[in-house]
């Protein structure tokens, strides 16, 4: 059975204006990690929320990915102007097994 692709989805609040800093951010350390990378963004009327997401290649390890992914963060200007701390998960690509029938 392969090995089943991995995400890490990094989400936390920020004011609006930062949508540009961020994904300049993100597209530059998924370039900088060789991995696919995108910046997803939800408006509400009380708050933004943004939402990194980094695609991981088989055999790569995910956990040692995101403490590369924070300890970058953290040295980053904006860094300090994000209104909730930075929230990180990691979900499994679901590889299902052919069903036949005879």
């Amino acid at each position: 059975m392969p090995e089943a692709k991995q995400a890490a989805f990094i989400w936390y609040h920020a004011d609006a204006q930062l949508a540009d800093v961020l994904q300049t951010w993100v597209e530059s350390t998924g370039k900088a990690l060789g991995i696919p990378s995108r910046l997803m963004v939800r408006h509400q009327t009380d708050k933004t929320t943004f939402m990194e997401i980094y695609e991981s290649g088989k055999n790569m390890d995910l956990e040692s990915l995101l403490r590369s992914v924070e300890a970058s963060a953290a040295k980053q200007a904006w860094f300090e102007e994000l209104h909730s701390q930075r929230k990180a998960e990691v979900f499994a690509e679901i590889h299902s097994q052919p069903t036949f029938s005879k």
